[in-house]
């Protein structure tokens, strides 16, 4: 049985008890921009909860709702976790339909319309070439479910697997970040038009582009307020190896890396392993009106060599990278363009 809790829950904790947290804000004062190569460690990194998954399984992907302010992650179990600005509990909700049973939930985002209650998940592949799991995004009401299920075949071998969505409110656009698969290959960016009636495939407006930073992907982020997307870059074959990445939104073009700061092999706050080591790999973005822009992550704590996820897990705030977008950007046209356009008349 599905349970519905309201989206738009008001905020737990005092202004008072945030305050001494001291969250740096993209705006703020500071070391200056990050440049793409940077290994500066992301500033401001706060345990602030751990928990024990309800499913048994692992916190993915995440999103800020600015209604209510609170964030909601999907888990690899199908729960989706509400969690307010210190990453309490606030709520769960069950989804459940025909495309959710079979899938593999790795990516999250809320509807356009956040008062809506609404929200998209991304699945994997469990197998490839022959998924026997959905493969794409599933669109939820505010109580789980299932409106319509959607597949994107020129995405990738297996078609879109979402490992992180975010949704750009102002537009309607939804991002994706693509796994890296097979290991080893570069992550992609696509991009979605959700501005289509209820039960409509949402329209491919662009993409795949290749991220060339490496491997790995797991969360993603639309950062309203520069029109940023934020990324989780996860070394899939380098445990604990993560940096936390913004791009700028250019349209529809691939997003340009601005910047990055790194956040790996932090100790780990709750297991009690000499060799235990940080996982980061869900995030949501808050833009709290009133203490600014810092990011919630979970982190996938691991033992025994780094070779077990185990439990409890742990939710940190980390500041952004210090680098700051421009809302309006557009891509622009290389130099030769020109010239190749002039050959293909």
């Amino acid at each position: 049985m599905r349970v519905l809790f309201a989206v738009a829950v008001s905020m737990l904790m005092s202004s008072a008890a945030f305050a001494v947290l001291d969250i740096q804000n993209p705006g703020d004062p500071g070391s200056g921009p990050i440049t793409p190569s940077s290994l500066v460690a992301c500033a401001d990194d706060i345990f602030c909860s751990n928990f024990t998954e309800p499913g048994g399984g692992f916190v993915a992907d995440g999103e800020w709702n600015p209604v209510g302010n609170v964030s909601g992650f999907i888990t690899t179990s199908g729960i989706v976790l509400i969690k307010d600005a210190l990453c309490a509990e606030v709520a769960q909700i069950l989804p459940g339909g025909t495309n959710f049973d079979n899938s593999v939930p790795r990516g999250f985002a809320w509807d356009k319309s956040a008062a809506s209650g609404k929200f998209w998940i991304g699945s994997w592949a469990d197998v490839c070439p022959n998924p026997t799991s959905f493969v794409g995004i599933i669109h939820m009401d505010a109580s789980g479910a299932e409106i319509g299920a959607y597949t994107y075949p020129t995405l990738g071998s297996c078609g879109a697997q979402p490992s992180g969505l975010a949704m750009d409110y102002a537009t309607g656009h939804l991002w994706m970040i693509l796994r890296n698969s097979p290991s080893g290959t570069l992550s992609k960016f696509a991009v979605l038009d959700t501005n289509v009636p209820d039960g409509t495939a949402p329209v491919l407006l662009g993409g795949p582009w290749d991220i060339d930073w490496g491997t790995g992907s797991s969360g993603l982020e639309y950062q309203a307020s520069d029109c940023t997307i934020v990324a989780n870059q996860q070394d899939a074959n380098t445990v604990g190896a993560a940096k936390l990445w913004k791009f700028q939104d250019v349209g529809i073009a691939p997003p340009v890396a601005l910047g990055s700061c790194d956040y790996n092999n932090m100790s780990c706050a709750n297991v009690a392993s000499n060799n235990a080591i940080n996982h980061p790999w869900g995030i949501s973005v808050s833009e709290d009106p009133a203490f600014g822009a810092y990011v919630l992550y979970t982190d996938l704590n691991r033992a025994l060599g780094c070779a077990t996820l185990v439990q409890p897990q742990d939710m940190h705030i980390v500041a952004l990278p210090q680098v700051t977008g421009v809302c309006g950007t557009t891509a622009v046209e290389p130099s030769t363009w020109g010239q190749i356009k002039n050959q293909y008349k």
